[in-house]
C-alpha cells in the first residue's frame, strides 16, 4: 500500500481510526442535542445481528450453488416489485 503496511495491519488501523472518529462524533453530539436512543439501540442490535447472521452463511449447504442462488434472487424480484410498487408511485 502507500506506506508499506501489510493489508491486515492497514485494515485494522483503518478500523481504529473509524472507531475513534465515531466516538468523537458521538461525544460531540451528546452535548449539543438529544439523541433518539431507540434508533441507536436499533443500530447496535442490527450490528450484533449481522455478526451473528454471518455464521449460517459460512456454513451454507453444499447444494447452494451460485446458479441456484441467482435463480432464487431472480424469482424474488417480481415479489419485491409488487410489494413496493405503491411506494414508487
Amino acid at each position: 500500500m502507500l506506506v508499506g503496511l501489510p493489508i491486515q495491519q492497514a485494515v485494522a488501523t483503518s478500523l481504529v481510526v473509524i472507531a475513534m472518529n465515531s466516538l468523537a462524533g458521538l461525544l460531540g453530539h451528546l452535548s449539543l442535542a438529544a439523541l433518539d436512543y431507540g434508533v441507536i439501540a436499533l443500530f447496535v442490535v442490527s450490528g450484533f445481528a449481522g455478526i451473528r447472521g454471518r455464521t449460517p452463511g459460512l456454513l451454507h449447504p453444499p447444494g447452494a450453488t451460485a446458479h441456484r442462488l441467482r435463480r432464487l434472487c431472480r424469482g424474488a424480484r417480481p415479489l419485491l416489485f409488487i410489494d413496493n410498487v405503491g411506494n414508487l408511485l
